[in-house]
C-alpha cells in the first residue's frame, strides 16, 4: 500500500493545484483526523483538491494504481468512510463555493461544503436548504445518504431537494445528471450513498424561511410511555409545519432543569414550528401538555441559530457510536 501511495504521489505532484500530504509532513496530522474519534486511521496520501481537475487527476491515479480510496467532505461519516489506512483520501474541503440564485430559489453547492457554508450563503437571501442539524457536517455525505433534519416534514429529505449533480466517475470523466439526463444515475445518487463517483457540485432547490418557533420540555419517567403514545397518534395528523423530536435520556444538572428531574430518566421534547407563530401555538401547547410545566420554554429563533444549537453537543474527536435513531 505504501508503494501504491508513492506511485500516486509521483503521478500527481507536478500538476496538482491543491495540497498533497503524506505521513510526517506538516499539516498531515490535522488533515487525517475525522469527526468520529472511534475511527483513527493513517492514509498513505491525502489529496486536498483545489478544483474539479484535481479530483479527476486523483481519481485517474487511484484507478491506475488500484489503491484503496476514500472520499472526504466534512469527515462526519460515523462508520469512518471518510478515511482509510494506507490508501488515498480524496479531500474536498477546499471546494466550498456556494452560488445562490434568489429569484429562481436555486443554489449550486460545491462538493466540499459544510452545512454551515450553505446556511450562511442561503440565509442572506432569506432562503434555506433542508439539511442536517450540526453545522460542521459535510453536505455531500448527508445528501447522498438521504439527509434528515429540522425541515424534513416541511420540505422533504435533503436528497428530495436536489435537481442535478455533477460528478467525476471512476474513469475520471465529468458527468452531469438530472431527471432528464442520466436519470438512472440521478435516481441512485438521491439517497443511494457513495461509490457512484465523486460529486463535485449539487444543484438544489431552496425555500423561503428565516426563523422558527422552538419549544422544549421534559417529561418525567412515569409519563414517558403515555407521551410516546400521544406522539404516535398526534403526529400522524399534525401539520407539516410541526417537527417534534423526543430524546430518552438522563436530565442534565443545570438551572434550566427542575430539581426533582435532574439526573433522572426523562423524555426531552424539542419542537419547531415553521409557519405563522400564532397558528402554531395550539399545536405546541398540546404537544407540551405532558411535560413538567417548570421545564417548558418557547421562543422564536433565527434559522442560523437553530442550525448551530447542536454543534456543542457533537464536537469533533469524541468516540461516537450510534445503534439506532
Amino acid at each position: 500500500m505504501i508503494e501504491a501511495s508513492e506511485e500516486v504521489y509521483s503521478s500527481l505532484h507536478r500538476h496538482f493545484k491543491g495540497e498533497l500530504l503524506r505521513p510526517g509532513q506538516s499539516g498531515y496530522e490535522d488533515a487525517r483526523v475525522i469527526w468520529n474519534g472511534m475511527v483513527a486511521r493513517t492514509p498513505g496520501l491525502i489529496a486536498r483538491c483545489a478544483d474539479v481537475s484535481d479530483v479527476q487527476s486523483a481519481v485517474r491515479a487511484a484507478s491506475e494504481t488500484g489503491i484503496l480510496t476514500a472520499v472526504r467532505c466534512g469527515g462526519h461519516s460515523l462508520a469512518g468512510f471518510s478515511t482509510c489506512d494506507g490508501g488515498l483520501v480524496i479531500d474536498l474541503s477546499r471546494m466550498r463555493q456556494v452560488t445562490v440564485d434568489p429569484e429562481a430559489r436555486r443554489a449550486r453547492i460545491a462538493g466540499g461544503c459544510l452545512l454551515g457554508s450553505i446556511d450562511s450563503a442561503t440565509q442572506k437571501a432569506g432562503l434555506v436548504f433542508p439539511s442536517g442539524v450540526v453545522s460542521h457536517t459535510g453536505a455531500s455525505g448527508l445528501i447522498l445518504g438521504g439527509g434528515t433534519g429540522w425541515l424534513t416534514r416541511r420540505f422533504g429529505l435533503s436528497c428530495d431537494n436536489v435537481e442535478g449533480f455533477t460528478l467525476v466517475t471512476a474513469d475520471s470523466s465529468v458527468v452531469s445528471c438530472n431527471s432528464k439526463d442520466n436519470p438512472d444515475l440521478f435516481w441512485a445518487l438521491r439517497g443511494g450513498g457513495g461509490n457512484f463517483g465523486v460529486v463535485t457540485e449539487f444543484e438544489v432547490k431552496l425555500h423561503p424561511l428565516t426563523s422558527v418557533v422552538l419549544a422544549e420540555g421534559l417529561t418525567p419517567e412515569s409519563g414517558i410511555r403515555r407521551l410516546l403514545e400521544v406522539w404516535r397518534d398526534f403526529m400522524a395528523a399534525a401539520p407539516v409545519d410541526l417537527k417534534w423530536n423526543i430524546d430518552l435520556r438522563l436530565a442534565l444538572h443545570t438551572s434550566k432543569v427542575p430539581i426533582e428531574l435532574r439526573g433522572r430518566p426523562v423524555a426531552s421534547s424539542s419542537l419547531i414550528w415553521t409557519g405563522d407563530p400564532d397558528a402554531g401555538r395550539p399545536y405546541l401547547q398540546r404537544a407540551l401538555a405532558m411535560c413538567s410545566p417548570d421545564s417548558v420554554s418557547s421562543k422564536i429563533v433565527s434559522f442560523l441559530n437553530l442550525q448551530t444549537m447542536a454543534d456543542f453537543d457533537f464536537p469533533h474527536g469524541r468516540r461516537y457510536y450510534t445503534k439506532s435513531g
